[in-house]
């Protein structure tokens, strides 16, 4: 689990033999006895240290330390008792500690390497780029592009340049507006939610591509959130939002609803599929095939929400106004049956009896809790998974699986669908908001309502904590609070993309409207050209972030 890097300082510290994420600590045995080295990482909640070398009496030795997480290290002995230190790890640093029974503090040895450097490179890239268009809209704005087109085509020789500058504006404009209406998808009123949809699928290249090495892009250990833990939740509400309005449009254009319903059957079997597809991608063996996955949940929720909505949609609806909510007084069907479905859930989650294993209890067993409950990782959710799927076919390598030594876990299993109905409702509710309500001021206001509504009632579950909470946020078992603040954070998110692109068109939402449309296209073409050149290779240097940066923007 903890790998011995060298027992030659001069090697140690030369970044020629450590990785990306790695530091090494010298560690000199001051006992007059053997101790062994003892080792765990701050997100291992609740867990004991495990071993991680035995040092001889009087000897150095050298040990690679992963930066990604803050460390609780120390040793045992027979002439004492045990010596803790947390303590945060730089990449390339040097560190000395002493080991006696005074605790002394790690000293820095060799100045570390500066891991982010790559990433505000990007950043400074982006920035420019953004001040670039900025200038252009302003420019356009302003009408000084067009003075400088007049000019140059009033200079000598410059003419045809300048027509066919114009002429290949104008058919790439053509070519931008046919393509958006030719799209899949009917043109929606509201650009930003195909923006929004966009931004998903940029953030998942980004939170699943290469540069996820960085451990602010690296997911959620077991509670808690991070912020590649989003990407998923906010593209199934982005599916709710798109998806009603298409199946809205084809019903008041006169399709007959059990055409629409037969639709939506065909679109969620292909994506369930299409998920199966990618689960056995390089892996044919179908005795360890995974069943659960991604578009499996997708077509899953996408096939519940959508049959009762069309089932029971309104063609036709009065305008509400803020005194009297007609959009949530028109769809109480819709409403009760995803309170019935969370319930259900928590009922099942905290009351479903599972062998060896405390009822309710929701931790990622493994290490956690002192190792008390070893064979228990996500509780009534695994349980059902195995019984269902079968422990083979369900995923073997977790997040929790190198802090905790958790067993399998699926964290697109079965009971967490549950909760994903809701993420998909919100994604609806959104869209209904518009069809309901006429004036900007309206949806603005609504939109902030269902937001931070969901958002207080999620932090309020899980008690403003991480760990110790009522309900806490894990998206491993899409928790309650977790699909409320995933949820509300998507309506927060589509509010400000509202009015900037419809409202205040400050943006015309270029590159994120076109990648909406192709949401799928570049779903599926990331995950099956992820792992292939030119978006990746093997690392000719691994000892910093730069070639990872560079196959993320290549894949962008």
């Amino acid at each position: 689990m903890f790998p011995k890097l060298s027992q030659n300082i001069k090697e140690c510290h030369n970044i020629g033999f450590m990785d990306y994420n790695e530091a090494c600590l010298r560690v000199s045995n001051k006992m007059n006895v053997s101790i062994n080295m003892m080792r765990t990482t701050t997100e291992c909640y609740k867990c004991d240290m495990l071993l991680w070398q035995t040092i001889k009496e009087g000897d150095t030795d050298h040990l690679a330390v992963h930066t990604a997480w803050t460390h609780t290290f120390g040793f045992e002995s027979t002439q004492g008792p045990s010596c803790k230190i947390t303590r945060n790890f730089e990449q390339h640093g040097l560190y000395h500690w002493n080991a006696d029974l005074s605790c002394q503090a790690v000293k820095s040895l060799y100045p570390p390497d500066n891991p982010y450097i790559p990433a505000y490179l990007i950043y400074g890239i982006f920035q420019i780029f953004l001040l670039a268009v900025v200038l252009w809209k302003l420019a356009q704005r302003f009408g000084v592009t067009e003075k400088v087109l007049e000019r140059l085509k009033r200079g000598k020789g410059k003419g045809k340049d300048a027509q066919s500058e114009v002429s290949e504006t104008a058919t790439t404009a053509t070519v931008t507006q046919t393509s958006r209406s030719s799209s899949d998808f009917p043109v929606l009123q509201v650009m930003a939610i195909q923006v929004f949809r966009g931004l998903t699928i940029f953030g998942f290249i980004i939170f699943y591509g290469e540069s996820s090495r960085y451990w602010f892009l690296k997911p959620s250990v077991w509670n808690g959130i991070m912020p590649s833990d989003l990407m998923y939740p906010w593209f199934l509400w982005t599916m709710g939002a798109v998806m009603y309005q298409k199946y809205r449009t084809s019903l008041i254009f006169g399709t007959r609803r059990s055409a629409v319903c037969f639709e939506i059957l065909l679109r969620s079997c292909r994506y369930i599929i299409f998920g199966f597809f990618l689960n056995t991608f390089e892996n044919n063996n179908l005795s360890l095939a995974r069943f659960p996955g991604e578009m499996q949940r997708y077509g899953i929720v996408h096939l519940i929400m959508f049959t009762l909505e069309v089932s029971v949609m309104k063609k036709k609806v009065k305008v509400s106004n803020m005194t009297k909510p007609r959009d949530l007084l028109d769809c109480y069907p819709q409403a009760g049956f995803l309170f019935v479905c969370l319930l259900l859930h928590l009922v099942i989650t905290y009351n479903l009896p599972v062998p060896g294993c405390p009822t309710g209890y929701t931790g990622p067993g493994g290490l956690h809790n002192h190792s008390s409950h070893k064979k228990c990782t996500g509780g009534a959710a695994r349980f059902i998974d195995v019984l269902v799927f079968g422990q083979d076919h369900i995923l073997q390598n977790s997040p929790c699986t190198y802090h905790y030594k958790c067993l399998s876990f699926d964290p697109e299993g079965i009971l967490g669908t549950l909760n994903a109905l809701l993420t998909v409702y919100g994604g609806m509710q959104a869209s209904r908001i518009f069809v309901y309500y006429s004036k900007t001021w309206h949806h603005f206001t609504m939109l902030l309502i269902w937001g931070f509504f969901q958002v207080f009632l999620a932090l309020c579950l899980c008690g403003f904590v991480k760990e110790e909470g009522l309900i806490p946020l894990n998206k491993s078992l899409w928790s309650l609070s977790f699909a409320l603040f995933t949820s509300g954070t998507a309506f927060l998110v589509f509010t400000a993309l509202y009015m900037i692109v419809d409202v205040g068109r400050w943006w015309s939402g270029t590159p994120c409207f076109e990648a909406g449309l192709n949401a799928m296209l570049l779903y599926f073409g990331h995950k099956f050209l992820n792992y292939s050149f030119p978006f990746s290779w093997v690392q000719v240097d691994r000892t910093s972030y730069y070639e990872f940066v560079v196959m993320d923007i290549i894949t962008i």
